[in-house]
């Protein structure tokens, strides 16, 4: 507001004539109904009759406030810590959806009001820096209280068109907690441009959920039991990475293993398959391509100068034996990984299978000794990790 006479003040940001013969309720309610800023003073009658109308706001047409309850007089004094940390956080919250607010001359003078000594954050500041950290609270709340009262959870979603003609999505999680209380947290609300048809629906939810870890792949879950399963034969299955290392990084050793294929007649020679930890069921893969041509490889060794060790003869029948172990594990992953049909109400019957598997396999194939201690490692792992 500014000042026309000693009776009446101009708004500035409509332009309108607006009287304040006794007091500053008119001014107040015109700027509370008209544009939608809340100004509540706590001043005796005395005090508000004194008032310099032009100490009240000063507002131009770009002038963006922070919600007030409060203007105090010229004789509060306000602490600077508390003021300073009010700000710091209104400033994250407010600004962020506005930030040239806090380039605009007007709002820099109404903080100055409220603390001389506080500098605002600059943009970058705030874009960079103060929003970010924000967001990590935020994503350490959400998980924190996903892991600690979520045992299971359902999905939502929803999409629209914002004003800017611009398409978002929207996925909530759902679940009731040990005291029976119906909690829903969102995990992303993100810019969605693609066609919305079932099928980038499903990539879109499915990114995700990937993004947070208690919400975990099935399938990736089943190779971390793998993956933990086999420590106990590290040994042998680094011995074979050796093998397969040399015969994919040799010429010469590839050449003589693909010649050998074809003398036993293979039309299509294979290559050895190696193990990576990201890819799922790779051991296994590799464990059976090597089972596979193992005669091939014994022989194509023998052929070469300084070849890497070659498998025992105890070693060749474990490695046979894994691949007996992790063939049922390498179906699960297929079959959860299909995308042409549902797969979660698979998800039970493919673990009580998994369970099972070590009493079906002993019961069907000679199975050594060494090998039960894998068993039981499995199925400690699948109890471990709620599968």
């Amino acid at each position: 507001m500014t000042a026309f006479d000693s009776t009446y003040a101009v708004c500035d940001v409509c332009k309108k004539k607006l009287s304040y013969k006794t007091s500053l309720t008119n001014l107040k309610k015109h700027i509370t109904g008209v544009h939608g800023i809340n100004i509540a003073e706590r001043v005796d009658q005395e005090t508000e009759e004194t008032i310099d109308v032009n100490d009240v706001v000063s507002l131009s047409s770009n002038t963006s406030l922070l919600p007030l309850t409060t203007i105090p007089s010229a004789s509060t004094t306000i602490p600077c810590s508390s003021v300073s940390s009010t700000i710091s956080s209104s400033s994250t919250g407010i600004l962020k959806r506005k930030q040239s607010s806090i380039a605009n001359t007007g709002f820099k003078q109404f903080v100055n009001l409220l603390n001389p000594n506080y500098c605002l954050p600059t943009r970058q500041a705030i874009s960079k820096t103060l929003i970010s950290l924000e967001y990590q609270k935020c994503v350490a709340k959400v998980e924190d209280l996903i892991t600690n009262e979520a045992d299971n959870v359902c999905l939502t979603t929803d999409c629209w068109t914002s004003r800017c003609n611009e398409s978002y999505i929207a996925v909530t999680a759902h679940f009731v907690n040990k005291d029976f209380i119906l909690k829903s947290v969102l995990l992303e609300c993100s810019e969605f441009s693609e066609r919305r048809t079932a099928v980038n629906l499903s990539d879109e939810i499915r990114s995700i959920i990937t993004k947070w870890k208690h919400l975990g792949c099935f399938a990736h879950t089943i190779n971390l039991v793998v993956e933990e399963s086999l420590k106990c034969e590290s040994d042998l299955i680094n011995k074979v990475k050796t093998i397969v290392t040399h015969f994919r990084k040799s010429t010469i050793a590839h050449t003589i293993l693909e010649k050998k294929q074809i003398n036993s007649g293979i039309n299509e020679p294979r290559k050895l398959i190696q193990a990576v930890s990201t890819r799922w069921n790779s051991v296994y893969y590799m464990l059976e391509r090597i089972a596979s041509l193992e005669k091939l490889v014994w022989a194509s060794l023998g052929l070469l100068e300084n070849p890497p060790s070659s498998l025992t003869t105890i070693e060749w029948t474990i490695v046979k034996e894994l691949c007996i172990v992790l063939k049922p594990f390498e179906s699960a992953t297929k079959i959860v990984s299909g995308e042409n049909y549902m797969t979660a109400s698979m998800i039970l019957p493919i673990v009580n299978g998994l369970f099972e598997v070590p009493t079906s396999i002993l019961d069907s194939f000679d199975i050594s000794g060494s090998k039960l201690l894998i068993f039981e490692l499995f199925h400690s792992n699948i109890s471990h990790r709620n599968l």
